[in-house]
């Protein structure tokens, strides 16, 4: 195998084994592709140099003091992005975004994960704008959070690479336009420089 990609899933079962054979595997030259759950594996298993910002950071932007039982439903429905446009800059200089035209990419969220922007330059290639919010709901404190966070990270790790996206790019067929970054991150892959 040349590739192999995480979509969003649960990945609680791999044993250590596995986990060990993975890695030696990227280390050798293998591309590593997570979305998602995918990408945050990466993150927790120190293969995707980044970080997921955690669900109790999420709910900490919550006040719940006042609220009432009945209030339990509105209160998840607030935590939830269920499916809105998110703007996003893109370096057009970077492998990943090979033949986009615009650096203004429109991404499509279907969650509330955060991943923060890494502290290395040129690994990141991807992140939402300062106003990422263009179509749907989504929550004014989860748009505070997310703006200006990394969507994409990519990097070497020994003679492979590890890529991680905090969406799915190609969110059932039809965002055309950030598949085109998932296809070249199967296809251009191999130009990624950064570590």
């Amino acid at each position: 195998y040349t590739h192999i990609i995480f979509a969003n899933g649960s990945y609680g079962a791999m044993n250590q084994n596995t986990l060990d054979a993975i890695e030696a595997w990227v280390n050798a030259g293998g591309t590593l592709i997570g979305q998602k759950s995918g990408a945050a594996i990466f993150a927790k298993l120190n293969w995707l140099q980044a970080e997921f910002m955690n669900t109790v950071e999420v709910d900490k932007l919550f006040d719940t003091d006042e609220l009432k039982y009945a209030d339990r439903e509105a209160l998840r429905a607030r935590k939830l992005i269920a499916g809105a446009a998110f703007l996003a800059t893109a370096d057009l200089t970077h492998p990943l975004t090979f033949g986009l035209d615009d650096d203004i990419l429109p991404l499509f969220k279907t969650s509330n994960a955060v991943l923060k922007v890494p502290s290395k330059p040129f690994i990141a290639p991807i992140r939402y704008t300062s106003a990422p919010l263009r179509s749907g709901y989504a929550d004014p404190k989860l748009e505070d959070l997310i703006a200006d966070s990394a969507a994409v990270v990519a990097h070497k790790v020994g003679e492979g690479q590890v890529i991680g996206f905090v969406d799915n790019l190609n969110f059932r067929g039809f965002w055309y336009g950030s598949s085109k970054v998932f296809a070249n991150a199967i296809y251009l892959a191999d130009l990624l420089e950064a570590r």
